[in-house]
């Protein structure tokens, strides 16, 4: 029988101490290469593990067999949440973009989220084309694309 993926969802990314709760998720950070070439040394700790340069509030992950395909996660912004999406190279281009996004607006609903926003660079046309299927707007437009779904729609 053929594997699932399931999508399951998290809170809290980091523990205070900047520990990552969950190892599979490092491990997949960790396994990227060409899918964060836009990732700072700043987002790089000191054992050389890649980490989000930010507090995350959670999110959800796809999970194949045990290993994490790819995460969607957000952030408080305050007055709105951001939303970071990475898939796994060998992932892209099978709707699983899409599908995570999905769970991850279904993930902000059930926290009361009313507003998330995104930026996109623009030659990511995948992660354009999986925003646009999952009814997020085009706000603004420079060197990237910013994206922003209100949910009170």
């Amino acid at each position: 029988m053929p594997s699932t993926i399931e999508y399951q969802e998290f809170d809290k990314f980091y523990r205070d101490s900047n520990i990552i709760i969950d190892e599979r998720i490092q491990n997949f950070f960790d396994s990227l290469e060409d899918e964060l070439k836009t990732w700072t040394d700043g987002w790089i700790d000191k054992d050389n593990h890649r980490k989000i340069g930010h507090k995350v509030d959670g999110g959800v992950i796809a999970i194949l067999d045990n290993r994490v395909m790819g995460i969607c996660y957000f952030w408080n912004l305050k007055y709105y949440y951001a939303c970071g999406i990475v898939v796994k190279k060998e992932y892209q281009n099978k709707n699983i973009g899409k599908a995570l996004l999905q769970a991850g607006i279904d993930w902000c609903r059930k926290k009361g989220i009313k507003k998330i926003i995104s930026s996109v660079l623009v030659n990511n046309y995948s992660s354009i084309a999986s925003f646009i299927k999952t009814d997020w707007k085009i706000k603004g437009y420079e060197s990237i694309y910013r994206f922003e779904r209100n949910l009170n729609e």
